[in-house]
């Protein structure tokens, strides 16, 4: 018997605030004011669905709502990307002086936390069973090696500034070593 499977994606924004006067970057976080200009709150519902709201960490985080294709979650997740977008450019255009606020979809912020996006396959227990923790056969084989490098090839994760690539797990772990 074949089950519907529903799809839906969730993104993390790190968020920097710049100060064009001093043309660096500023210790203000602008997310909270964000979230309450954007959406008018820290958690809410859109019209279609979809949830923006501010997540563990204080930093912005979209959910599609519950899709039944791959396709139906990437149309409705550009349109939430194009949403946050729009409301951080005009978010900007209310702060004072030459101050604005920068969100980074699927990135890092300026305090060392890296954001990314993670999903849900929603596969039966038993084929992700064989897949993933079985320990041998070629299925296996191949979707254990797609999730170790999926973060690599799609980008969960980011560049620092002495040229290493960090994905979003190592970064957890270096803040935990810091104390964070």
């Amino acid at each position: 018997m074949e089950r519907n499977r529903i799809f839906g994606v969730e993104t993390e924004f790190g968020s920097a605030a710049w100060d064009d006067r001093r043309k660096e970057f500023s210790q203000s976080d602008y997310s909270l004011n964000f979230m309450d200009f954007a959406v008018g709150g820290q958690n809410q519902y859109l019209p279609n669905g979809a949830r923006v709201y501010l997540d563990a960490g204080s930093h912005v985080e979209t959910a599609t709502p519950e899709c039944v294709s791959a396709r139906q979650v990437v149309v409705y997740e550009k349109a939430l990307e194009k949403m946050i977008a729009a409301k951080a450019a005009e978010f900007n255009n209310h702060l004072p002086g030459k101050a604005k606020i920068i969100l980074f979809k699927n990135n890092a912020d300026f305090k060392g936390n890296g954001y990314g996006c993670h999903e849900n396959y929603l596969v039966p227990l038993s084929l992700w069973s064989e897949l993933a923790i079985a320990s041998c056969g070629y299925l296996p084989s191949i979707f254990q090696l797609f999730l170790a490098i999926r973060p690599i090839l799609c980008g969960a994760g980011y560049v620092t500034p002495d040229a290493r690539f960090l994905s979003s797990a190592s970064s957890a772990r270096k803040a935990k070593r810091a104390g964070r």
